[in-house]
């Protein structure tokens, strides 16, 4: 395998983060386009990402995807075979995602999931289990032990929540869904509240879940947090142990790294 980059993306249901990684080095910095952006918009952030590390995409190795939108692939696909020349690995389809009891994994088990968990079980391999939270368009929450992936649940996402939720009332302004200050407190201030309730909730979301499913694995568990909103969150949630906003991605530059897989 030899140092050739090659391009990542992680096709979400909001958006398509898109970077460039060495075989068994961490992603560089990503772009992200919205999803239903059009296939203009994610070459454009491919070809900057090229610029930047001074290669043409032709000169790329290839691509791993991760993706939960289906509807997606197809314009994906083309993009990519018409940059690098090359037909993209979705995972786990075509990229399997190293987990010992990868075959029972039901099919419709989300690739961000998979992957996500698998970056986690690479990035702290003396972990006996881990609970890993995706702070995204929905919430996950996915359990490992050993060298298994056990499934998990689904909650509300932060930023769909509160969109849903100021949508639907007449007097609730829009979120932040920043503190003005770390420590939790009472507000009559609307704007004050909702944001204390929300960061402040889903870490308590975060805390309760990890904890309960941690004792369902049978014993303490690494509590990791990925998503956009896993900074904010893990800040005012003693139970995350590790913050790693593109475990995704990094579960996916893993996963060729531990198939061989050089395109």
């Amino acid at each position: 395998m030899n140092d050739t980059p090659f391009l990542i993306l992680d096709v979400g249901n909001t958006n398509i983060k898109a970077a460039l990684a060495a075989p068994g080095g961490q992603p560089g910095p990503a772009r992200a386009v919205a999803t239903h952006g059009g296939a203009q918009a994610l070459e454009a952030a491919v070809l900057a990402l090229c610029a930047g590390a001074g290669l043409a995409p032709g000169a790329l190795a290839g691509a791993a995807v991760s993706s939960v939108v289906p509807a997606a692939n197809g314009a994906v696909a083309a993009l990519v075979r018409e940059l690098t020349g090359r037909d993209p690995l979705f995972a786990p389809r075509d990229l399997p995602l190293g987990f010992a009891n990868m075959a029972a994994i039901p099919p419709n088990v989300g690739a961000d999931r998979l992957a996500g968990a698998f970056g986690a079980r690479v990035a702290l391999p003396g972990a006996g289990r881990l609970v890993v939270v995706d702070f995204g368009t929905a919430t996950t929450v996915d359990c490992v032990r050993g060298d298994e992936y056990l499934g998990g649940l689904t909650c509300p996402g932060m930023r769909t929540a509160a969109d849903a939720l100021t949508a639907g009332t007449a007097l609730l302004p829009p979120l932040a869904l920043t503190l003005d200050e770390p420590a939790l407190r009472l507000s009559f201030d609307t704007q004050v509240s909702l944001n204390q309730g929300f960061l402040f909730g889903f870490a308590a979301l975060a805390e309760g879940l990890a904890a309960r499913l941690a004792a369902l694995m049978g014993g303490p568990a690494e509590v990791v947090a990925t998503g956009g909103l896993a900074p904010a969150v893990a800040a005012l949630c003693p139970a995350i142990g590790h913050v790693r906003p593109a475990l995704v991605m990094e579960g996916l530059s893993a996963a060729l790294v531990a198939q061989g897989t050089h395109f």
